[in-house]
């Protein structure tokens, strides 16, 4: 038993017809009311919006159901379903919300996703940015609206607020229906004329605005690191308002290489410096300066030295820090930039050392000398063609392998 008939009746048919009836009787009073075919009539545009109406809660299951248990008024989005069926069965029962209260969630903003550059020396100290944010706001002269007079535009009349209407098409001995944008409002619903727009936000009901988000960067942060800031994404009318997310992207340093909490610097010493000693001032992130000396033992080209404590600080600790880690090269001079008198004296105190030969055949070869890398490159790609070439077979002009 259904508790409204009324979009039958508009429909002219029983509320126990098929949907292949609904459907049937839809196309018969749609080719009868169609406004084209009733110019003269001024209730035809009406009665052809109800027929519309009728046939779009009857023809889908769900809403037809919801139309046979609670009529029209369940459409309302303040409709109460679970009292108004409660009361049909029990009466009145006004104490149902105090065990069932449905609440109502509004949708919301999509989250705003932004990569934030940052330079190694504010993710070692810190720092209040003031970010210049771009977004789009609801227009305060409108109230979101997108009326000159800031008050809700009423609904186009035509498609009656669903952005959509039926266009019923003859193409011959057959009817065809197709759901489509309604000319009238272009599918937003309301009935809006250009003079009626907001002039600020143009009937947009928001407008673009930039200004700038105090944000906090803590030592330590590193990249993936995010800062959320509360209700700061993109704003819609009848929408909560999404968060602003920073995305931490560290830029690369001309000087320090990170490795999660540790620093990495490279630096090069003269052979001098490998051999006698150095002394090192390093300027830190935070512009301190560190006095580094070593003149106990011999740099090798590769000796890595550790600074404890020198490194970023370790976020959630109370004032920790890695460590910083040198890398040491040693640039030797060319030897024809040597004086001969010190290729002399390195001869003499320091001797290379003379591998015993006695057992071994000797044949003597010059070595030519490599002046680059891209040339022993080269010279290694040709033995390689040239080993592929006299490993492979040919043929001769009447097929025959040869090798």
């Amino acid at each position: 038993m259904v508790v409204d008939s009324r979009l039958y009746t508009i429909l002219g048919v029983s509320p126990t017809a098929s949907r292949k009836e609904i459907r049937k009787a839809f196309m018969k009073k749609a080719q009868e009311t169609h406004p084209d075919k009733n110019p003269n009539d001024p209730t035809a545009t009406e009665r052809f919006q109800e027929l519309n109406e009728a046939y779009n809660i009857l023809k889908d299951e769900i809403k037809r159901a919801q139309y046979d248990k609670f009529g029209m008024g369940s459409f309302n989005k303040n409709y109460d379903y679970f009292n108004t069926f409660f009361a049909r069965i029990f009466g009145t029962f006004e104490s149902f919300n105090t065990y069932f209260s449905p609440t109502r969630t509004r949708p919301r903003t999509k989250d705003l996703e932004i990569e934030f550059k940052c330079s190694l020396e504010v993710l070692y100290t810190g720092r209040v940015h003031n970010y210049k944010l771009t977004r789009n706001v609801i227009c305060s002269s409108c109230q979101g609206y997108g009326t000159k007079n800031g008050r809700k535009p009423p609904k186009c009349s035509f498609c009656d607020g669903t952005g959509q209407i039926h266009n019923i098409t003859n193409r011959g001995s057959i009817l065809a229906d197709a759901t489509v944008t309604c000319p009238n409002c272009f599918g937003t619903g309301i009935k809006k004329s250009r003079s009626d727009m907001c002039p600020k936000c143009e009937g947009h009901k928001v407008i673009k605005t930039t200004e700038n988000i105090p944000v906090t960067i803590l030592p330590g942060m590193k990249s993936g690191n995010v800062i959320i800031i509360p209700e700061k994404s993109n704003q819609l009318p009848e929408h909560d308002t999404g968060d602003l997310i920073l995305r931490i992207i560290e830029k690369p340093h001309e000087k320090f290489k990170r490795n999660k909490d540790n620093l990495m610097l490279h630096h090069t010493l003269t052979l001098t410096e490998a051999l006698s000693g150095y002394n090192l001032k390093v300027e830190t992130l935070d512009g301190r300066f560190l006095d580094i000396a070593q003149h106990e033992k011999t740099t090798r080209n590769g000796d890595i030295v550790r600074i404890p404590g020198e490194g970023m600080p370790i976020q959630k600790t109370n004032g920790e820090k890695g460590d910083l880690f040198i890398k040491f090269s040693v640039n030797l001079p060319d030897r024809e930039n040597v004086p001969k008198e010190v290729l002399e004296a390195l001869n003499l105190y320091m001797p290379p050392e003379k591998p015993d030969f006695s057992n071994c055949q000797l044949i003597k070869k010059i070595l030519p000398k490599i002046s680059s890398e891209d040339e022993y490159n080269r010279s290694t790609h040709r033995e390689e063609y040239n080993s592929s070439s006299d490993n492979s077979q040919s043929r001769t002009d009447d097929g025959c392998r040869i090798g």
